[in-house]
């Protein structure tokens, strides 16, 4: 097995894993015109369940590719929702439109939704900021930064030297007018010349922002992979680096920091990044033993609801909590 490591900011760290099965017969990869790939992605707040029935406040993105079925888990719920026709394209305004729309506040999904494309594919991102549902939060700006990608410094989601940060859905609480910017939708647009699994995040405010949760990953394939249909953790494989691969997984790894998530939400005090000290420690948003697909005592976790509202991310290994030991 050969891993191929990426450390990002904000103590998050992104694997890609594939099972190899030898040398590839025909290494030469099979041309192909590209193609547009467009995915609708929004930026808002939820809740997270942890492996030991804890919830916490989270930031995050919801959506996926424009007219393919999605499913999300509702925030409070861990209930499974479908959206058969796929997420809309976000509409400019500076209130939340549409009753789509307004279904996404506050159901953030962790790790955001996998984006995959095929190398020369154009990945068009529609991105918005529906504002947070808790009221006691802070309605933050938010923008999608391509780690890794070359991209072109307008489509590189950093607030200070590309477009800028996509402000809330909100009004001026005294003027009651919309915020000037409010509802904007940014269009990002990248490509890459070379296969690979990248990470992409919020660049406002990082420090706080990706830890709060508003992560997720990216992969281009190589043009000829049968992988590239359907995307990572689906059963199908391709080429890389002159080795064909049977499978191929994408696992997040990211730690918590419990007392931040409080201070976001308003119900604990002011936490200052720099004191930092994580107690959850996380595969693609999950904790032992959800991480195999289990679930311990009587928290509400369903690995086929998750893994349902999170394609890509299943962390291949299953099996079940050891008994407690009795002294």
């Amino acid at each position: 097995m050969k891993m191929k490591i990426l450390k990002v900011a904000a103590a998050a760290v992104l694997l890609a894993s594939f099972v190899f099965m030898g040398p590839a017969t025909n290494p030469q990869e099979v041309q192909a015109a590209p193609a547009i790939i467009v995915y609708n992605i929004y930026a808002t707040d939820g809740y997270q369940l942890l492996a030991d029935g804890k919830t916490i406040y989270t930031y995050g993105y919801i959506g996926g590719r424009q007219g393919q079925s999605m499913t999300y888990l509702d925030s409070v719920t861990q209930s499974p929702v479908t959206l058969a026709a796929g997420p809309p394209a976000p509409t400019a305004g500076p209130i939340v439109v549409g009753s789509i729309e307004e279904q996404f506040q506050g159901n953030a999904q962790i790790p955001g939704p996998m984006i995959y494309a095929r190398v020369g594919d154009i990945i068009q991102v529609n991105f918005k900021n529906l504002g947070t549902k808790n009221p006691t939060a802070p309605n933050d700006p938010h923008t999608i930064h391509m780690h890794g990608i070359d991209a072109t410094t307008a489509n590189d989601g950093v607030p200070e030297t590309s477009v800028a940060a996509v402000p809330a859905n909100a009004v001026d609480p005294v003027l009651l007018t919309p915020i000037e910017g409010a509802g904007n939708v940014i269009v990002y647009k990248l490509t890459s010349p070379v296969p690979g699994t990248y990470l992409y995040h919020c660049h406002q405010e990082p420090d706080i922002h990706v830890q709060m949760g508003m992560y997720g990953a990216m992969v281009f394939y190589n043009v000829a992979d049968p992988a590239a249909s359907v995307g990572p953790g689906q059963g199908l494989g391709g080429t890389y680096a002159g080795f064909k691969y049977d499978k191929d997984y994408v696992l997040e790894l990211t730690d918590i920091d419990v007392p931040m998530h409080a201070s976001e939400a308003g119900t604990g005090p002011l936490h200052n990044p720099v004191d930092f000290l994580p107690s959850y420690w996380t595969i693609s948003g999950l904790s032992f033993p959800n991480t195999i697909h289990a679930a311990i005592g009587g928290t509400p976790f369903n690995w086929t609801n998750w893994i349902l509202a999170h394609p890509g991310y299943d962390s291949f290994i299953t099996g079940s909590p050891a008994p407690k030991l009795k002294f």
